[in-house]
């Protein structure tokens, strides 16, 4: 569970998903610091998979283009801020890159 937790985490901005829609998922970390302890997926945890399965089937990363200004964006997602680095060009097929 930590190591999915932890590589969901890293790829969570990524993807659109906040720490709040993680939290079912965060919750399995509670508990027995032992990490080969068996852990339950709730419904709830389980959802959480479901949405970054679907997240990854649908969403890309771009690269940087050079001849184009970088944006940063700051969100407040309930308590935890996070940001969002991107590019936007009328010109290309998928206006927003995040980068």
């Amino acid at each position: 569970v930590q190591k999915l937790v932890g590589s969901i985490n890293w790829i969570r901005p990524y993807l659109g998903i906040t720490n709040t829609q993680l939290a079912p998922l965060l919750e399995l970390l509670q508990g027995s610091e032992n990490p080969t302890d068996k852990r339950s997926f709730s419904d709830a945890a389980k959802q959480v998979i479901e949405t970054v399965e679907t997240a990854l089937k649908s969403k890309s990363v771009a690269r940087i283009d050079l001849t184009v200004c970088v944006q940063l964006f700051i969100l407040k997602d309930h308590e935890v801020p996070y940001g969002i680095l991107c590019q936007w060009n009328d010109n290309w097929e998928d206006k927003l890159h995040i980068l």
